[in-house]
């Protein structure tokens, strides 16, 4: 399977994330070998740019940001063009509100890392995240 290309995400808090790299945002808690529902923005891609390709299923990039304040925006998306073209980005400026789980994972590991944000802050404490290997939970938080 060709590997996807990230989406982006810019961290502006105390936050060291090292080289993981943003795979999903959860409504649920992620529970090994089930599916659970993606958190939904109102703002989406512009259909008609949108361009698929194998490094790239969604045809598109969204970017977030993570701000002082433990916030998670939606900033906009990114889409893919064959140099010499180029497709012009939208931007969203769109927060994510209640609680969700941030999906990371590096390419490196097969090991997923999920944060919660609990009334849309990102919760700091460790002991609180998630991680998944496989169809394994390895540490899990409480459910809230």
């Amino acid at each position: 399977m060709t590997q996807q290309i990230p989406d982006i995400l810019t961290v502006e808090c105390d936050l060291d994330l090292g080289d993981l790299m943003v795979h999903s945002l959860l409504l649920e808690h992620p529970k090994s070998g089930e599916e659970t529902k993606q958190y939904s923005f109102n703002k989406k891609p512009t259909e008609a740019k949108r361009n698929v390709m194998t490094a790239c299923w969604d045809g598109y990039v969204s970017e977030y940001t993570i701000t002082q304040d433990r916030k998670l925006f939606l900033t906009g998306f990114t889409y893919l063009a064959l140099l010499p073209e180029r497709i012009e980005p939208d931007s969203a400026n769109e927060q994510a509100t209640g609680d969700f789980w941030l999906g990371l994972h590096s390419s490196s590991s097969k090991e997923s890392t999920y944060i919660p944000f609990i009334n849309g802050t990102l919760v700091l404490d460790k002991n609180e995240w998630t991680t998944v290997s496989g169809n394994r939970i390895l540490d899990t938080a409480p459910l809230h």
